[in-house]
């Protein structure tokens, strides 16, 4: 029961990620190619010649694996799986904690499932980097099986038989009674039956891990199963027979071989079925022999067959000698390789065809080269910076696809590391990108795949001068010109240095430029003199032995345009206008005849341009105007002529002042009108206004003729208490205003005359106003501070008085004393002190 809910969990697992966990779609993704064991390739036409030697650190005993995009994984007894390019450059390496002797398998996601003697499974992402492990307990020594459904199958000998879900968790486990096999793969029907050599027995296993059936043989079982296209299972025995069995476990037929067999059998697309004893067999699918090849010794290593048919076998025949054999459908030899050391490993075979295979000499042998027939380039000459075209071209054509390195002996041409043939094609074209150089240089570019190469010379050139352009074939004097000159092709390092000159004083130029690294021009300034005449001159640059030269014509400064500002003012206002040239004024200066065509603008009849200026400015008299006047101002040079317009508006009232704001009552002022320009020819009339009877001003106030402004009388009338009024005046639509204030009289002093007297004596006292008592008169409060002077309480001044008296009697007294008389008007008092004596 508890087995049946792990196995659900496991289900429901494995469904989710199934996409990700089923075999790559790779040449080679796990040991003998596919889940039957059957050791099939899809590449074919490995000619026997080296193509690279990888080295580890340790001896390789384990088969390699291939991704989809080529990367060989080898594992290695130095406890490293190794990624290794196709060009046999690494990719990256995964250490685990010991030796690696067993075949990783490849996911359809990339991911990479290996065992290791440290007990662990581990899942390995396509950039080298870990995604899980799974500790079974025991070394791992079997290579990797992948089901359809994602499930990660794993031995660890001597009993141990591991089923783990894609994710990495345990799906089920079970332990064998006898020693397991240590080296082999389990190989997975089309039903998902797992076979495993137990002993003496092959079991066939359920999906869920019990015993289907089991077929027992006469002595141990040391390689894998492989499963024909017919279900056919077949397995070697070290008793010397090869075991074929029906799907239900039955005996089908049985060849006796010469010698142990310990290898695992690889079945033909004919059914034929290959292994290794004493010998190499090739046994057909009815158990009769086809025929034998003799490598000399036992043969510890299976057998892998290409798309072709070829088979690959590795033999020891001897002490020194270890070789991949190539053997032919019909048994003869296609070809052998020898090796440095023993060889144990199954090969493995690339899209291409090329045979990857490890021995105890620490390498991986990469086998399979092709014969390149030529390379050609589409320019053998560049300039330094630009590009070219190579075409690689191989004697024959395959059906597999093909990939030739490529080489140069200089970075001053630079290629692609290889180049890939399609499959049928005999030629494939590669990029080549040159960099800059100071001197001719030639580059050799190698072909090669493995012993064949083929080389072909680029010459790279120095850039050379190709133009020297203007921006302007004509300036005026004084203007600068720019000159660019240009190579074909870049500049290499430190710059091309380009020497400059000119044949004509007047025209100067930098004696040499440099077009800096990368670039394949420059530009640069070219200063010319002002003139009073046209004159020519030849700018010439010279770089690498070739020269360029462009004319420059320089004639006299012309007349560019005038200008003013402001553009539009009042009548009597000043404007500035601008004259500005296309070059600069020669020695001694420019002249330029200005006109206006209203005499209410005036301007000057020159405006001289200093020697070397380019403009100058000059000023523009303007006089009032009753109507709005668009002037303009002509400015000539020879025979070009530029105008500009100004606009003289009438002038309108801007200010209505006074003298003095703050009036007493009585008194005049003086009132002031002011225009923002001129009066018009005839004056302008301003019409004025007051608001109050007390303010009396004229009717109106006339400003003369080219006059701003204009003075009237402001006369006031006496009021009794403070006021303000306002002033108006208006011209032209335009209404301008002040106010002034009116102040009443106010006390100026209090007199008396005299003041001292005698005891019983009086004394006359005096007020005096400010300014005229109003209308209605005025009175101002008196009072004394001692009651031995007697005062009146009030006095009156009449209309238009300023001052007035009154008399202080005294009462007698036996002692000096003093009285306070006041006077007071509003807020205003003053004092005055009499002295009354006994």
């Amino acid at each position: 029961m508890r087995i049946l809910r792990v196995l659900t969990l496991a289900l429901a697992v494995s469904l989710s990620a199934l996409s990700m966990s089923q075999l790559a779609n790779s040449p080679w993704p796990k040991f003998m190619q596919n889940g039957k064991n059957s050791s099939q390739g899809s590449g074919e036409g490995s000619n026997g010649m080296l193509r690279w030697n990888y080295s580890t650190t340790a001896p390789i005993n384990a088969s390699a694996a291939i991704g989809s995009d080529g990367t060989v994984y080898v594992p290695s007894s130095d406890n490293n799986l190794y990624a290794i390019n196709p060009d046999g450059t690494l990719k990256w390496f995964f250490g685990t904690g010991r030796s690696l002797v067993a075949t990783p398998a490849i996911g359809a996601d990339g991911t990479v499932y290996l065992g290791s003697a440290d007990y662990n499974v581990y899942a390995i992402n396509p950039d080298g980097s870990q995604k899980w492990k799974f500790n079974t307990g025991e070394a791992v020594t079997s290579s990797i099986a992948l089901a359809p459904d994602g499930t990660v199958y794993a031995a660890s000998p001597p009993s141990s038989f591991n089923a783990i879900n894609p994710n990495g968790t345990l799906k089920w486990h079970i332990d064998t009674s006898f020693p397991i096999a240590t080296y082999f793969c389990p190989a997975i029907g089309a039903d998902g039956t797992i076979y495993v050599p137990i002993s003496f027995s092959l079991f066939a296993l359920n999906p869920d891990g019990t015993t289907k059936w089991s077929y027992q043989t006469h002595n141990v079982i040391w390689g894998s199963a492989s499963i024909s296209a017919d279900g056919s299972v077949y397995v070697g025995s070290t008793d010397g027979y090869l075991y074929a069995l029906n799907p239900n476990g039955t005996l089908k037929w049985s060849f006796k071989s010469g010698g142990a067999i310990q290898v695992t059998p690889a079945i033909g697309a004919d059914g034929t079925v290959y292994f290794g004893s004493d010998r190499f067999y090739a046994v057909g699918p009815n158990g009769t022999l086809k025929w034998t090849f003799n490598t000399g010794t036992i043969l510890s290593a299976s057998p892998a067959i290409g798309a072709d048919g070829t088979i690959y076998q590795g033999a020891n025949p001897g002490p020194d000698n270890h070789y991949i054999y190539a053997i032919n459908p019909d048994g003869t030899q296609k070809w052998s390789y020898q090796v440095g050391q023993i060889v144990n490993a199954t090969a493995a075979i690339g899209a291409d065809g090329t045979v990857y295979v490890g021995d105890e000499d620490w390498g991986l042998y990469a086998i399979g080269t092709y014969a390149i027939g030529g390379i050609s380039l589409s320019n053998p000459t560049v300039v330094g910076g630009t590009t070219s075209t190579g075409t690689v071209t191989l004697a024959d054509s395959s059906t597999s696809a093909r990939t030739v390195a490529l080489s140069t002996n200089s970075l001053s041409a630079l290629v692609p590391h290889s180049v890939t043939f399609p499959p049928n094609a005999t030629t494939a074209t590669f990029p080549i990108s040159t960099t800059p150089v100071p001197a001719s240089t030639v580059v050799t570019i190698t072909a090669s795949s493995g012993a064949s190469n083929v080389t072909t010379h680029l010459t790279i050139s120095p850039p050379l001068l190709t133009s020297l352009s203007l921006a302007s074939n004509s300036v005026a004097g004084g203007e600068t010109a720019i000159g660019t000159v240009s190579l074909n092709g870049p500049a290499p390092i430190g710059g091309t240095v380009v020497t400059v000159s000119t044949n004509n004083k007047s025209v100067m130029a930098p004696t040499s430029v440099t077009i800096s690294a990368g670039n394949a021009s420059t530009q640069f300034s070219i200063q010319t003199t002002p003139g009073a005449s046209t004159v020519t001159a030849t700018i010439t640059v010279t770089a690498g032995g070739v020269s360029e030269a462009a004319t420059l014509t320089v004639v006299p400064a012309l007349l560019a345009d005038i200008t003013m500002s402001p553009v539009t003012v009042y009548g009597g206002d000043l404007s500035t206008g601008s004259v500005s040239l296309i070059g600069a004024a020669p020695k001694g200066g420019l002249a330029i005849k200005l006109t206006s065509n209203s005499s209410a603008i005036v301007v000057p009849g020159l405006v001289t341009v200093s020697s070397g200026a380019q403009s100058a400015k000059f000023n523009v008299t303007t006089f009032g105007v009753s109507t709005d006047l668009q002037g303009s101002i002509t400015a000539k040079l020879g025979t070009i002529s530029k105008s500009t317009s100004i606009t003289v508006q009438p002038a309108v009232l801007e200010v209505l002042s006074v003298s003095n704001n703050s009036i007493t009552g009585g008194l005049s002022i003086t009132g002031k009108v002011t225009l923002n320009g001129s009066a018009p020819k005839g004056g302008l009339v301003a019409a004025l206004s007051s608001a109050s009877g007390t303010v009396q001003i004229p009717a109106s106030v006339t400003i003369p003729s080219g006059k701003s402004s204009a003075t009237f009388i402001v006369k006031t009338l006496p009021v009794a208490t403070d006021t303000s009024t306002a002033l108006s005046a208006k011209a032209n639509g335009t209404v301008v205003t002040t106010n002034l204030s009116i102040v009443a009289p106010s006390l100026a002093s209090l007199k008396l005359s005299p003041a001292a007297v005698s005891s019983g004596k009086s004394t006359t006292g005096t007020v005096t106003l400010d300014a005229p008592a109003p209308t209605s008169g005025l009175s101002v409060s008196l009072a004394s501070s001692s009651s031995e002077a007697t005062c009146p309480t009030t006095i009156s001044f009449p209309a238009g008085k300023t001052s007035t008296t009154f008399k202080i009697t005294t009462s007698k007294v036996s002692s000096k004393s003093t009285a306070t008389i006041t006077a007071t008007l509003r807020s205003t008092t003053k004092t005055a002190l009499l002295a009354i004596n006994p």
